[in-house]
């Protein structure tokens, strides 16, 4: 089995057709800035995607696309352009600057050991194929203990009860079910001993809180890590006979399988390598 890391691709937000329709105003907006840089709407729309086509348009190198950027940063930017059928572009998400975390906070992404991505969509969370936007962003403050994402700028809230959830919800720094941990590959709440938790195998999973599972078990489901630390490639090593070598304390053994960190290998294709996942060493 070998898990294989998803290029990232620039791309616009296209939402269902849930947030009311922009002003007549706000399409002007979008007119004056797409006529700066592109032929047409729709091209600016897809130029705006690119990293470098958003910095410029934040610098405020485009002076006709500032009323644009006002939009994106306004309250009443919680609008979609309708450009077609079925083609709606939310300015907050497509044209919105990034801001500067606060000091001594981290950005950081969240992935599954198979290189799903945590992905916030109205409020709720998820794991799916990385699109590489504002989603997938989100930035933890290690002295409040608060994750934002940057997709609404909201935190992530633990909700107890007979069914735990996970939302987000306006950043409350007293509110102990939006502070977390990060230790142990486990992102885990202040509030009740509750760590996130999916099916890594779904993408488009929804992600929800359960009673925290330290062992070396992907089971749980509770696997998720800095995504700049997820390797590429990872490999089970599988005899004939179906068994799989397992690390223990620098040794290895064939045992039957229980899907479990010991059995991942990373396998680095550049030097020729295969490197233990929990022991960090090589074969």
């Amino acid at each position: 089995m070998k898990f294989i890391s998803i290029i990232p691709i620039a791309t616009v937000v296209v939402a269902p057709a849930l947030a009311d329709q922009c002003t007549s105003n706000q399409y002007d907006a979008l007119a004056q800035c797409s006529k700066t840089v592109a032929s047409d709407i729709y091209s600016f729309i897809a130029n705006i995607a690119n990293p470098a086509s958003l910095a410029t348009f934040c610098a405020g190198t485009w002076p006709q696309c500032s009323a644009l950027k006002a939009v994106a940063t306004s309250p009443d930017g919680n609008c979609q352009f309708v450009l077609g059928h079925s083609f709606f572009v939310d300015p907050i998400k497509s044209f919105k600057c990034p801001t500067a975390a606060p000091a001594g906070s981290k950005r950081i992404s969240f992935c599954t050991a198979n290189n799903l991505i945590l992905s916030e969509y109205y409020s709720q969370l998820y794991v799916n194929k990385l699109q590489n936007n504002d989603n997938e962003h989100f930035t933890y403050n290690p002295t409040t203990q608060t994750i934002s994402v940057a997709s609404n700028n909201q935190c992530l809230e633990a909700v107890q009860g007979a069914t735990p959830s996970l939302i987000t919800a306006p950043c409350d720094n007293n509110k102990a079910n939006q502070k977390w941990t990060l230790d142990n590959n486990r992102v885990a709440n202040k509030g009740f001993n509750a760590c996130l938790m999916t099916d890594p195998n779904l993408p488009g999973n929804k992600v929800t809180v359960g009673s925290c599972d330290y062992s070396t078990s992907l089971g749980s489901g509770q696997f998720f890590a800095d995504c700049t630390t997820i390797f590429p490639y990872y490999v089970v090593i599988t005899s004939s006979k179906g068994k799989r070598i397992s690390e223990y304390n620098t040794g290895l053994y064939f045992n039957t399988p229980v899907n479990n960190t010991n059995e991942l290998f990373i396998w680095d294709t550049t030097r020729g390598l295969i490197k233990s996942m929990t022991s960090g060493q090589c074969l």
